[in-house]
């Protein structure tokens, strides 16, 4: 007798609990956002800063950056007297290619600095 006494006691100090916890929304899946909400800072070396300034991008996780507008593909160096045209921009300072950023798709997962790859025009 006396474990049927102790069954219902718990049963009727558990139900209330169950109840309560039941009504708690601990996990609110209602206003989630699909991405992790970071966002990046994407900066951009041009290698002639004096010259040429592109200004950096926030990117949330995931997101794509701007290829930069109005960024001249040649310039001429008064200095050296020589002509260079852009390659592209690369993720990585040593400009190798398997670094050149693709802007339609990779994507952005963490802050990162764009590097202007240039070369010089032969004559």
């Amino acid at each position: 007798m006396k474990e049927k006494w102790k069954i219902i006691i718990i049963v009727f100090l558990l139900l209330p609990c169950l109840w309560f916890f039941k009504g708690c929304s601990c996990s609110n899946t209602e206003n989630t956002q699909t991405g992790s909400g970071n966002t990046y800072t994407v900066l951009f070396y041009t290698g002639i800063a004096d010259k040429f300034n592109v200004a950096k991008q926030e990117v949330e996780e995931g997101g794509l950056v701007r290829e930069p507008l109005n960024f001249p593909t040649r310039y001429y160096d008064e200095e050296t007297k020589k002509s260079y045209y852009l390659i592209g921009w690369y993720s990585d300072a040593s400009l190798e290619n398997n670094y050149l950023w693709k802007f339609q798709t990779d994507e952005v997962h963490n802050n990162l600095t764009l590097y202007a790859k240039w070369e010089e025009i032969k004559a």
